[in-house]
């Protein structure tokens, strides 16, 4: 059993037993694992408020293969992202992209490219005052390019629009998913009017995943925030 040092993403913590928590973890060397935290839940416990969501943490832990839950033994915050998680409408994305990570990645899988993409939007949606509605499509657009499931054939980038090879999408949709392809998310720029063509492109891609993982079903954190907003 190798003890092993990486940093993650907290994608998931649910209470088990009585002083217990299991997270499910997005790592930068060993990819989505799951951990079992002994006695987190203790008022004493070193961790207790580090090993929440959206928190990015340093981690400690006893690793053996082909064992499903591995065991944590150490963790320590690194950035815990306090801008997002003091705006509703910042929270309302950086769940979704959390679910939708624990959801459309495997167990194991392990990306470089993905971790670097997970700290950059949440980099970026701790610190932005400009429109964040982009964001969680810029995600679901760059998940699939990196899970290899894209539906976007990039082939032919001499024209004004990219070509799709599986949804029926117009001119417009397909602009936009081109400009959130091609640039650093901190240099798009949302035009206005596209908010609604941004809101569709959305649920046509959480459809498109759902079909092309094994997991992906419908969000539950849209329907938290959508009861949310109504009240």
């Amino acid at each position: 059993m190798a003890l092993i040092t990486d940093e993650a993403y907290v994608l998931r913590s649910v209470k088990y037993g009585d002083t217990s928590k299991i997270l499910s973890l997005y790592s930068k060397e060993n990819g989505k694992i799951n951990c079992i935290v002994k006695g987190a839940r203790n008022l004493k416990s070193r961790v207790l408020g580090v090993i929440e969501p959206f928190n990015k943490i340093t981690i400690v832990f006893y690793h053996k293969q082909n064992r499903d839950l591995q065991m944590l033994s150490k963790a320590e915050t690194i950035t815990n992202f306090a801008g997002m998680k003091s705006d509703l409408d910042k929270l309302e994305i950086g769940y979704r992209i959390l679910e939708m990570m624990n959801k459309a990645v495997y167990d194991n899988e392990h990306s470089h490219e993905l971790f670097e993409l997970l700290s950059n939007t949440f980099t970026f949606i701790n610190r932005t005052d400009e429109d964040t509605s982009f964001v969680y499509l810029y995600f679901q657009i760059h998940l699939c390019e990196v899970l290899g499931i894209s539906p976007i054939d990039k082939s032919d980038t001499e024209g004004n629009t990219f070509k799709s090879k599986e949804l029926l999408l117009n001119k417009m949709q397909l602009e936009i998913i081109k400009q959130l392809l091609e640039n650093d998310i901190e240099k798009i720029l949302v035009e206005e009017g596209s908010s609604e063509t941004i809101l569709n492109l959305m649920s046509i891609y959480d459809n498109y995943l759902s079909d092309h993982t094994e997991n992906f079903l419908k969000l539950k954190s849209v329907k938290v925030f959508s009861q949310m907003n109504l009240n």
